[in-house]
């Protein structure tokens, strides 16, 4: 990966065992409770619609300005919503909930699985890789 051979290993191996440990938290959540996150996507969907605003808005103020911490903030805020994402994936792979993925979808299931959890890397690369 490009983005890791610019950063220091160590924090590349806290982004990776971070990563590790997290979305395992998230994968044994999404899979064993009674809770169904996939009743909520609206929800998930309006809070990323809401962090992709912040990133236009934040995007535009770094013309003129630059502020670390609403750039901390803004790849924290990321970093959850991909986790948020995770959990609906799995709950959508495993099924008997709200809304499900058929077997024959496994490709596309693998494809969100990867997505999620390489985009959750990267923030918190980001993240630990602030100077």
């Amino acid at each position: 990966m490009v983005a890791c051979a610019r950063v220091p290993p160590a924090t590349v191996l806290l982004a990776l065992v971070t990563t590790t440990l997290s979305c395992s938290a998230i994968i044994l959540f999404a899979s064993q409770t009674s809770f169904d996150v996939t009743r909520h996507m609206f929800i998930i969907f309006a809070a990323g619609t809401a962090v992709a605003i912040f990133g236009v808005v934040l995007m535009i103020l770094s013309l003129f300005v630059y502020i670390k911490v609403l750039h901390t903030v803004f790849t924290a805020l990321v970093c959850v919503s991909f986790m948020a994402y995770l959990a609906v994936d799995i709950q959508m792979i495993v099924g008997g909930r709200r809304y499900n993925l058929s077997p024959e979808e496994y490709v596309f299931a693998s494809l969100l699985l990867f997505i999620d959890i390489y985009e959750i890397f990267l923030t918190l690369l980001s993240l630990f890789n602030r100077e």
